[in-house]
């Protein structure tokens, strides 16, 4: 039973992507979810202390000081608005190893990821979050896989698209 959902998200357009998955997975199993966004050290913006937020601070006025902590608090008013109660965090670190070990200390049943994925490679470079993830989560991890268009040839008077 999942009752614990850990999605975490990033700066990437597929982040949308990888919580709306979260969210739909939480609403039908009636789970809850936290929403943890990790910041490599290496990025430039980045929050002094960790980020706490949870449903009933997202309307709370002036509590939103940057365009960063606004776009957090959509996640979490997204989440409230279909009726799923929703925590976001954020820390500053090595991704792989923090999301892991959130999802070990809250006791998550499911791990919602995203992945980039390069076309043509067999596996995840290495040093992949992702790849981190799958392989020292202490649960199951959900995958989420961004889109790529490749060109494949089509015969004549077909039109062929294929996405993966």
């Amino acid at each position: 039973m999942l009752n614990k959902l850990l999605v975490a998200i990033d700066h990437s357009d597929l982040s949308w992507m990888v919580f709306d998955q979260a969210l739909s997975l939480a609403v039908a199993t009636a789970a809850s979810l936290r929403v943890l966004h990790v910041v490599p050290p290496d990025e430039e913006t980045v929050h002094d202390h960790p980020i706490y937020l949870s449903s009933a601070e997202v309307n709370v006025p002036g509590s939103h000081s940057s365009y960063e902590d606004a776009l957090f608090s959509s996640y979490v008013s997204e989440a409230l608005h279909a009726g799923v109660h929703t925590e976001f965090f954020q820390y500053l670190g090595n991704p792989g190893p923090i999301i892991c070990n959130f999802a070990l200390v809250w006791e998550a049943d499911l791990i919602v990821i995203g992945r980039r994925g390069q076309v043509g490679f067999k596996d995840p470079p290495l040093g992949s979050v992702s790849s981190y993830v799958v392989h020292h989560a202490p649960c199951s991890v959900h995958l989420v896989h961004g889109c790529h268009s490749v060109k494949i040839k089509a015969t004549p008077g077909r039109q062929v698209r294929a996405v993966y």
